[in-house]
């Protein structure tokens, strides 16, 4: 008999305790998941795992597989809030770890550019004296690190990247996610915001693992929340209306509150922007699990 594993690397165990309480009631969750009346402390992981099971077995008719899906088939989803299922090749994105190569990438740079030059140097002992690789290598040995750093593209503008671990930290100081990208012809790709706190391996076990980009297919389940290339438009023009309706108002007298709200827009502006991909469409996802799948045959 085919049965279905599934590897867990993140669950939203909270969500998924409220999704099971309404839909099967609170004396019906003490029979799934027991531990939830005893004061006992958190489950094991395995008790979790299977409550998604049962819940996604019950629900699949329900939860569609959006991975092909165009920006028009989403839209309806975005709006009824559904659970969708999206698999793909995955990449992870570690906000608090890039602010780090900000801070540090010339320096990491050099340390590298360093390093190449003298292994270049130890690599030149063995050539002929004289021939061209040599004289190459040579040139490059008296070369200071910064020099070799920018000649191998490993040295940025301090100030780009000082501005852009600025934006970082401003927009998204302890962000993690995961951007599933579906081998589908529409260009769209699904970012997973998640709570690095629920993740089933630590950040820095993830990226020794997978090198930041999985080779397998990784599984999302959750609520796509909005698309940023499509609805920015459409909420640009309500505010314009907005704006035209309160310029109206104000002719009968100072409304200190329109301020505060207009700087609320700007900063949703910029949000937005942060959010927004010039390479390609991306659907937010809120999740609930993000998981790969292993099929195998059971005999027992």
């Amino acid at each position: 008999m085919k049965r279905t594993i599934r590897d867990f690397l993140f669950l939203d165990s909270p969500r998924l305790y409220s999704f099971c309480a309404q839909l099967v009631g609170s004396a019906k969750m003490a029979e799934f998941v027991p531990h939830l009346g005893q004061g006992d402390g958190p489950p094991e992981p395995y008790v979790d795992d299977e409550l998604f099971c049962r819940l996604f077995g019950q629900l699949s008719q329900s939860i569609p597989d959006v991975s092909m899906a165009g920006v028009n088939e989403l839209l309806p989803l975005v709006r009824e809030s559904g659970l969708v299922r999206v698999g793909g090749v995955a990449e992870i994105e570690d906000y608090g770890r890039i602010v780090q190569f900000f801070a540090d990438f010339n320096r990491l740079g050099e340390a590298v550019a360093h390093a190449h030059t003298q292994a270049e140097r130890l690599r030149g002992e063995s050539v002929d004296a004289g021939s061209v690789e040599s004289r190459i290598r040579e040139k490059m040995a008296k070369l200071e690190p910064a020099q070799v750093a920018q000649t191998l593209g490993l040295r940025q503008d301090p100030q780009t990247l000082s501005d852009l671990s600025f934006l970082t930290e401003l927009f998204y100081p302890k962000g993690f996610e995961v951007v599933v990208h579906p081998e589908s012809a529409t260009g769209i790709s699904y970012r997973s915001v998640v709570s690095a706190d629920r993740l089933r391996l630590s950040p820095s076990h993830i990226r020794a693992l997978f090198g930041g980009f999985s080779q397998q297919e990784w599984v999302v389940v959750g609520q796509i929340t909005y698309i940023p290339a499509v609805q920015t438009e459409r909420v640009t023009l309500r505010s314009q209306d907005t704006h035209k309706k309160e310029g109206a108002e104000a002719d009968e007298g100072v409304l200190m509150r329109d301020p505060m709200r207009a700087m609320f827009r700007t900063g949703r502006l910029f949000d937005r922007m942060f959010a927004k991909s010039g390479e390609s469409v991306e659907a937010m996802i809120q999740p609930l699990a993000i998981f790969r799948e292993t099929h195998v045959d059971v005999t027992l």
